[in-house]
């Protein structure tokens, strides 16, 4: 059904040749999907910890269903180097209208309202390996929520010296160190209020030093850089993926429409090339949603 869209249910058992849908109904009758679909359950209600108790999981329902498609997606596919943490534009987002603890309400997302996942995705082909539903603020976290994801997305990389790339939800300094601990390299975008982000690199000390396209600023602490680039705003980068003094270049166009060759330290382009394996993922997932 996520292949083939019929207008209904109904359609897929008409007798009508234009709609009628052989693949399923020569395995299962109308009435015996829809009963199945009426009580279909996962887990025995006896067994479920009650509301208000600190073992309460809002998703204890459907748990099983979760922890077995979460666990055969890592165990069946071995992610290449690069990989992406993020909140992809539909895969964020499961559209849900109706009532329950786990809606958000995004309103500058494509679809506003909610329930969110956050996923891990390979840069090379958009495969989610790992994907984590979002419970909400009852879930007990000594790190900030941003952290915790990224941590909880890799906890099956360590010590394998994957790179890792996520926007500025997530990153900070602290992060990457830990990250590094474990054996993951990690880079991505930061904001200038961010704990621990370089005073070196605040708005107020690259006011008269990034003028120019191009110009770029980079100060290291430890196995930890952090770059401000000029580009036609300032970007910050975090990151332990790359040698601090590397500069490559990337192609912009000018106002007369004539495309330069214009310096950019390489933890940005090396984020601009790997950080899109979610939105990749979700492209790829969006053409057979269910």
């Amino acid at each position: 059904m996520g292949i083939v869209h019929l207008p209904s249910l109904d359609d897929y058992w008409s007798r009508d040749p234009l709609t009628h849908y052989a693949p399923i109904t020569t395995r299962i009758p109308r009435w015996r999907f829809r009963e199945i679909s009426r009580y279909l359950h996962f887990v025995n209600n006896q067994h479920l910890a009650p509301r208000g108790s600190p073992t309460f999981d809002r998703l204890g329902k459907v748990r099983p269903v979760i922890d077995h498609f979460s666990l055969q997606f890592s165990a069946l596919y071995n992610p290449s180097k690069n990989l992406a943490v993020d909140e992809a534009i539909s895969t964020a987002m499961i559209k849900f209208q109706g009532r329950s603890a786990l809606k958000q309400y995004m309103p500058m997302k494509p679809i506003k309202r909610g329930i969110k996942v956050w996923v891990l995705g390979d840069s090379t082909n958009g495969y989610f390996s790992r994907f984590d539903v979002y419970t909400g603020k009852q879930e007990i976290r000594h790190v900030g929520l941003g952290e915790h994801v990224v941590k909880k997305l890799t906890s099956e990389l360590k010590r394998k010296n994957h790179h890792v790339y996520f926007d500025n939800f997530f990153t900070n300094v602290k992060l990457l160190e830990d990250l590094l601990e474990d054996g993951i390299y990690g880079c991505g975008t930061a904001r200038r209020d961010r704990k621990g982000f370089p005073p070196a690199l605040k708005k107020a000390a690259l006011k008269n030093s990034l003028k120019q396209r191009g110009t770029s600023k980079t100060v290291q602490k430890g196995p930890v850089t952090a770059t401000a680039w000029k580009d036609n705003r300032i970007v910050n980068v975090l990151s332990t993926t790359t040698q601090p003094t590397a500069i490559g270049s990337v192609l912009r166009r000018q106002k007369d429409g004539v495309r330069i060759n214009v310096p950019c330290p390489e933890a940005i382009m090396s984020y601009n090339q790997h950080m899109g394996g979610v939105d990749r993922g979700d492209q790829l997932r969006g053409y057979y949603s269910c």
